[in-house]
């Protein structure tokens, strides 16, 4: 949806009734510099950010609606309306995200992606008062599965939800060779950064963060069956201790035969 004369006053309340609900002061959000006629997306500028957030209006009509549908689930997933975030961690290798961005999977009841910037892990966050003024967003810091739920579709039990989860992180982990989690949400005192130094200088000359990227689109018969072994699989992938990780994959291998020793042998060796 597009702002327009029309309804710019309506989103205006919204944006103001949302940059509220976080816990924060409406006299600090400008509406005049972050809802524009004309645009079809409005801009946050949480607290920790250089940058402004984006949220579409469309996204932001049916969060204000349905704010009673807010609720935290675990410690790793914040839902509302018809969207759902599960926050992740992606391997140090962090400019390779731009790779996964394009993957999702589909199903007749919700579109599955991994996104930048998730709205609703920034409004969880907020709330909590997980943020830093000077050097931590709430929102650009993280990564997340976010599952979009068709219209007239009830989004899955959380249980059920997670399921399709590491279905989908465990066929991205296999194609991509590097390490995708769900991770926990975080607590009032910020964990660590990321370990800029990690990253070698040449891997960053070497990829184009412009190109155009075509969308890979993973159907459920893509994906591995539903199975108690996928979460393992994914545990297993960040235990360090090798010997430990052998004997994990060498159950895993042994007790499902979804997962093949050609799928583990890479992480074997690393």
């Amino acid at each position: 949806m597009e702002i327009t004369s029309d309804n710019i006053l309506d989103i205006n309340k919204r944006a103001i009734k949302l940059w509220e609900y976080c816990g924060l002061d409406a006299e600090d959000y400008d509406t005049e510099d972050y809802v524009v006629i004309g645009e079809e997306t409005i801009n946050f500028s949480f607290p920790g950010d250089e940058d402004c957030v984006q949220i579409t209006v469309d996204d932001l009509i049916s969060i204000t609606d349905k704010l009673d549908t807010y609720e935290e689930k675990g410690e790793t997933t914040v839902r509302c309306a018809n969207l759902s975030q599960t926050v992740i961690d992606i391997e140090y290798n962090w400019y390779y995200d731009g790779e996964i961005l394009n993957e999702i999977y589909e199903t007749n009841s919700f579109v599955a992606s991994i996104v930048e910037n998730p709205i609703l892990i920034g409004i969880r966050n907020l709330r909590h008062g997980c943020y830093n003024y000077d050097f931590w967003s709430p929102c650009r810091c993280f990564h997340a599965v976010e599952f979009r739920y068709k219209e007239s579709v009830k989004k899955l039990p959380y249980e059920q939800e997670l399921q399709e989860i590491y279905r989908f992180l465990f066929a991205l982990n296999i194609k991509n060779n590097y390490l995708i989690r769900i991770s926990d949400l975080p607590e009032i005192e910020i964990g660590e950064l990321i370990d800029n130094e990690s990253i070698e200088e040449s891997d960053l000359e070497n990829y184009d963060f412009f190109r155009e990227k075509e969308q890979i689109v993973h159907k459920s018969s893509d994906l591995p069956k539903e199975s108690p072994m996928l979460k393992m699989y994914l545990d297993a992938l960040s235990i360090r201790d090798k010997s430990l990780r052998f004997l994990l994959f060498y159950k895993i291998i042994e007790y499902n035969d979804s997962v093949k020793f050609e799928v583990v042998q890479p992480w074997l060796s690393r």
